[in-house]
């Protein structure tokens, strides 16, 4: 089987594995007071050119994004999003539950990224000041996008800009951030808080790692408020530094670009076969997704293939490929659907 159902369906890489158990040969102090969380706060502080940068590793992409928005928006505000983001459709109102009441707006745009006009006209239409209506105070950007796009940084500083002008802050939901830095050739830093990024959610399991994730905070308050959301949300694990070793591995040596290059890489090969086969992808294939209309004799040509993938919504399939996805493997698929 090709296994391109999701990148979460890859294992953890081997230099994970072997930070795991480098981490279990000494007794360290718990809860986060260990020396690998400390050494892993000042990595991010060097990679994100951020001298007060805080660090929250959690156990999932869902706790990251919840806890992240609960730290900016209260309980009778609301977050705005795309309407394809993945807390509106895929978290089972997590960020509602942690944040203690917070409503999500959805506002449209094309693959995946706020149109800066429709976010004008949800500002438009809001009862600013208005006890009635839940106050927008968080904006929560998904990049690379749901949809597997990476929206400019131009795009991404407009849309905060927007926001801070009504006294917003805002969220990244980078579960996928390796794969847009790469594609974009940008640095961390440019792509978050200098773009106007106030609380990052970091994904490192999708990209290697077991089961880490974390949350970056560029602003104090957030980070005052992550400090005790954490621990009542249950994410401060005691032995914390199996977390914070999982994503010291990946992020030193580069190690976390290197695998999200090989997984655009893959990505593109397999959109670009499926646009010979006449099936385009439905949207720019800018990081490691890739969705196609399934014909007939697409679907089976990918059976045909033993390709596993995840089929989005009748007739929609989605592709994802990973650090793990075997260049040969796709080479294969690419001769299986070349026409003729």
């Amino acid at each position: 089987m090709i296994d391109l159902r999701s990148d979460n369906t890859a294992a953890a890489c081997t230099q994970v594995l072997d930070a795991l158990t480098q981490a279990g040969q000494t007794r360290e102090a718990s809860y986060g007071d260990d020396t690998l969380t400390a050494h892993l706060r000042e990595r991010v502080r060097v990679l994100f050119e951020h001298s007060t940068a805080e660090v929250f590793p959690v156990s999932t992409g869902t706790a990251a994004n919840a806890l992240a928005l609960s730290s900016i928006c209260q309980p009778w505000g609301s977050v705005l999003c795309h309407e394809s983001a993945h807390i509106a459709n895929h978290e089972a109102g997590a960020t509602t539950h942690l944040s203690g009441g917070a409503v999500i707006r959805l506002v449209d745009g094309p693959d995946g990224t706020i149109d800066p006009t429709a976010l004008e006209t949800v500002f438009d239409d809001t009862w600013w000041g208005d006890p009635h209506q839940s106050q927008p105070q968080a904006l929560s950007l998904v990049c690379p996008t749901d949809l597997g796009t990476v929206p400019p940084i131009e795009r991404i500083r407009e849309l905060t800009a927007a926001a801070r002008t009504r006294g917003m802050r805002s969220h990244m939901d980078g579960a996928r951030i390796a794969n847009a830095v790469v594609s974009l050739g940008c640095s961390p830093a440019d792509l978050t808080w200098h773009a106007g990024i106030d609380v990052l959610s970091f994904g490192a399991t999708k990209n290697g790692g077991m089961n880490a994730d974390m949350i970056v905070s560029f602003d104090p308050d957030a980070s005052a408020e992550l400090r005790y959301r954490t621990k009542r949300a249950g994410h401060v694990p005691s032995k914390m530094r199996y977390l914070s070793a999982q994503i010291l591995a990946l992020i030193d040596d580069e190690l976390w670009l290197r695998h999200a290059a090989h997984a655009n890489a893959t990505a593109s090969t397999l959109a670009s076969a499926f646009a010979n086969m006449g099936a385009p992808p439905l949207h720019p294939v800018q990081a490691n997704l890739v969705f196609v209309e399934l014909t007939d004799q697409l679907q089976a040509s990918l059976e045909s293939a033993g390709v596993a993938y995840f089929e989005l919504h009748p007739g929609v399939a989605r592709f994802v490929t990973s650090w793990q996805t075997d260049p040969d493997e796709i080479e294969s698929l690419v001769r299986a659907l070349s026409p003729g």
